[in-house]
């Protein structure tokens, strides 16, 4: 299966998915924020709006965290973040699982593990220092995927055996 995966094809498919969806909801806002929105938070909406096209409102939202940054209910796009890191995951985890296919392809369902695990420790602790800054992190965030990437690569592995049992678990 991997032998036919293509990163830029993969990329793409991503693009189409996640970007028409999020384009529109931008310029929704631009326009709605032109007639009710102040000028000089117009001009912070028109940065988170660049901050969500380009995938890096994650970082941007977890750097205006603080006792004086403005409530979230006036930041439109502030769920953005979310897709944020997501888009961050789909760039950099083909490429890992390329490179581990490549060099090692025995040892990929573990070395994926591996970096499940240290994702999962780094949320767990970075979460006690810096529970907001935590939160926004593809770091703090990449064992959720993770999960969902080794049940995938498990099933590549050995097809029927990840829902052999499930009729006798109902």
């Amino acid at each position: 299966m991997l032998n036919r995966f293509s990163c830029s094809a993969f990329y793409v498919s991503r693009v189409r998915r996640i970007f028409p969806a999020l384009a529109v909801m931008c310029i929704a806002c631009a326009l709605w924020g032109w007639y009710f929105v102040l000028p000089r938070d117009y001009l912070a909406n028109t940065r988170h709006k660049l901050e969500a096209l380009l995938f890096v409102s994650n970082t941007a939202f977890s750097g205006e965290l603080g006792y004086f940054d403005v409530a979230s209910s006036t930041k439109p796009l502030l769920h953005t973040w979310s897709l944020s890191v997501e888009g961050q995951f789909y760039l950099f985890l083909p490429l890992l699982l390329v490179a581990i296919w490549r060099f090692n392809y025995k040892h990929s369902t573990t070395i994926t593990l591996l970096v499940f695990l240290a994702s999962l420790a780094w949320c767990l602790f970075y979460s006690q220092i810096d529970a907001g800054g935590a939160f926004y992190q593809l770091t703090t965030r990449a064992w959720e995927f993770l999960a969902g990437s080794l049940l995938a690569l498990f099933a590549i592995k050995k097809p029927n055996a990840l829902f052999s049992n499930i009729g006798r678990l109902v």
